[in-house]
């Protein structure tokens, strides 16, 4: 009853398949993504069209209740 929405998001995703994750609406894989990690978006000397997948560095947050 307590629990946040994105705690509930990320719930709700757990043991999906690739396939069920992937058609899940982008708000709600948006939102359990932003709770698990940190997205960082890094300065790349890459220019031109297409995605530079090293740009981006995903840190993990911490689990709610979890130590250490």
């Amino acid at each position: 009853l307590g629990a946040s929405a994105e705690q509930r998001a990320v719930e709700r995703c757990l043991g999906m398949t690739r396939e069920e994750w992937l058609d899940e609406p982008v708000d709600v894989r948006s939102t359990v993504v932003r709770s698990l990690f940190r997205v960082l978006i890094l300065p790349t000397s890459r220019r031109g069209p297409g995605f530079d997948p090293e740009s981006v560095q995903m840190i993990r947050r911490p689990l709610a209740g979890s130590e250490g």
